[in-house]
């Protein structure tokens, strides 16, 4: 987990539908694993709503069977500027930082 993200809460969604609506304005994160790595990569949609990848190293939430580090375990910070009000809506697995 990247440094600037540790002690956050999170929304974790699954290979669903997630939605949710900012409170205030500010730059909201996702985590989610890069589309070419996971069938269930939140990427293409994150991109349909002008998400961008952050300047933020690809990080590995999580171990695979036999403790053993797998590329589909790696994911991505997508980040976008929103205003207060706004709808960050998309399909897939992800972790939306709040």
């Amino acid at each position: 987990m990247p440094a600037a993200f540790a002690g956050r809460s999170y929304l974790l969604t699954y290979s669903g539908h997630a939605a949710a609506v900012c409170r205030s304005g500010g730059v909201v994160s996702v985590f989610t694993p890069a589309a070419g790595r996971h069938a269930d990569s939140a990427e293409d949609s994150l991109r349909a709503q002008g998400f961008g990848k952050a300047a933020v190293r690809e990080f590995l939430l999580h171990l695979g069977p036999g403790d053993r580090a797998m590329a589909e375990h790696l994911w991505t910070v997508f980040q976008k500027k929103i205003s207060p009000g706004e709808r960050i809506e998309f399909q897939g697995l992800g972790l939306i930082v709040l």
